[in-house]
């Protein structure tokens, strides 16, 4: 039983015991969260046997729909259930935990960890796995597994945690394992720190047996210490595919429960290593040799600046006529711009900015041109960067750039670096108070956009960018 920070009890548990709760009981069981998560939950449940007879969610919208032939039903409706259980299978598990406790519901959890598979095919698997389990010999293994979950701006910033790691165990026993089907660029990325990369493909790992039983034989023939998740919190083991019964790891850490993300990784690795980590760790979260090496085929302007106003969270994006104000002044003070990232809001963001499809002087697009390392490279070479909470501000940090970022202040904690190189420009909304940003009130939104980050002011941007332009003047 875990309380958090709202003193809202509720349990974290694995697949197998909530079987034997589900089976003892009688349960109704009910999954809370619709969206691609949930859907995964319930086909894990079902493959071990376990009836889901609901889905729910907060969006009413749904209310009275089916999603996978199951009906969705609205909160309040759940404690007209007999003997409801609900698995919670979103993002937001903390809130809903608080949701459903005061509505007096009473069993609620979180799966440890969500198989991919059925008990039959993971039964199955086992079996042809089985020596590597018997021949596991905790005290010869010395060889370490990270598996990199997260996005990519939350995996770039613990670059250091890595290197520390790297260290600690020596290089060449520190493998990485990466899923090429949702983060192919965090593997590009990652080979410039380690040549042990593991690529897996989880599409294929789940529904091809034979190309996961060569991945797994791999895996388990290292025979690892323990596997450490690079990720932002506990509950996003929901992103693990690999499980205990499959993976002869016999410890694996996870993040606990503080707030700040970086300081969730300094106190797993204290608990390794027996020390303070922290300023080792600041130390090595720095890219700046690799990116060196990385090869710039491409043209860029003198003493640029790299601008990026996409952001993979929508509530962090910028009004674009916002932005026009800061454009404009840059261009009346003839500064050189790259514009990077990908994606189609990024297109429609730069078409939008810069009104024209000739070429304009000093301006340069590689939007939706340029791999992830091709980008930090281009940002290696700026004099500044202007952006958003997103993964290319956070490559910016770790390349030790000078930097104005457009912050939602809702979120302060979250992954707000204590560095002098970072000017934030952040507006006085005072009802952001405590909402931590992912709380924002769909009322109070603006076109989906959080008040907080629409409500900072152009003028203050500017100032930022006058004041990186007068330190950079006095260091010459």
């Amino acid at each position: 039983m875990k309380k958090n920070k709202r003193d809202i009890e509720y349990q974290i548990i694995e697949i197998d015991e909530l079987k034997r709760i589900f089976e003892k009981n009688k349960s109704t069981v009910v999954v809370f969260g619709t969206w691609e998560y949930g859907r995964r939950v319930k086909r894990g449940l079902e493959g071990f046997g376990i009836k889901v007879s609901f889905f729910s969610d907060n969006d009413l919208t749904i209310a009275g729909q089916d999603v996978e032939g199951i009906p969705v039903i609205t909160p309040e409706s759940i404690v007209e259930l007999v003997k409801p259980l609900v698995i919670i299978a979103s993002f937001w598990f903390e809130r809903i935990s608080g949701q459903l406790s005061q509505m007096g519901v009473k069993e609620v959890y979180a799966l440890e960890e969500c198989p991919v598979n059925s008990w039959e095919e993971i039964e199955a698997d086992r079996k042809e796995l089985k020596k590597y389990f018997d021949n596991y010999d905790d005290n010869a293994a010395n060889k370490i597994l990270v598996e990199v979950y997260g996005h990519i701006g939350d995996v770039l910033v613990k670059t250091g945690v890595c290197k520390t790691l790297m260290n600690a165990f020596g290089k060449e026993n520190v493998f990485f394992l990466v899923d090429d089907t949702e983060q192919r660029n965090i593997g590009e990325y990652m080979q410039l720190l380690s040549k042990n990369i593991i690529h897996i493909e989880k599409e294929m790992f789940s529904k091809d047996r034979e190309y996961r039983l060569e991945k797994l034989r791999y895996l388990n023939s290292q025979y690892f210490k323990f596997s450490y998740n690079l990720c932002d919190m506990r509950f996003h083991l929901k992103m693990r595919y690999l499980n205990k019964y499959i993976l002869n790891v016999p410890q694996i850490y996870y993040a606990p429960e503080e707030y700040y993300v970086i300081d969730k990784d300094y106190s797993m690795l204290e608990k390794i290593l027996g020390r303070s980590v922290k300023e080792e760790c600041e130390e090595n979260n720095n890219v700046a040799a690799e990116i060196e090496r990385v090869k710039v085929d491409f043209a860029l302007p003198d003493k640029f600046i790299a601008i990026n106003m996409g952001a993979a969270n929508k509530m962090r994006q910028y009004p674009v006529e916002k932005f026009k104000q800061v454009y404009d002044y840059l261009r009346k003070q003839s500064k050189a711009m790259v514009f990077i990232g990908a994606g189609a809001y990024d297109e429609e963001f730069y078409r939008k900015l810069v009104g024209a499809d000739k070429p304009i002087e000093n301006v340069v697009s590689y939007i939706n041109q340029l791999s992830l390392v091709e980008s930090m490279a281009v940002i290696s070479k700026c004099r500044y960067y202007i952006g958003l909470d997103s993964g290319m501000w956070n490559a910016s940090v770790i390349l030790g750039k000078r930097s104005v970022m457009i912050y939602g202040k809702g979120d302060l904690g979250h992954f707000k670096h204590e560095k002098k190189t970072i000017h934030y420009v952040m507006s006085e909304w005072t009802k952001c108070e405590g909402c931590r940003y992912w709380d924002c009130p769909n009322e109070i939104r603006v076109e989906g956009m959080a008040p907080c980050v629409v409500s900072v002011e152009p003028e203050e941007i500017i100032k930022a960018i006058q004041c990186v332009e007068e330190e950079l003047r006095i260091i010459g």
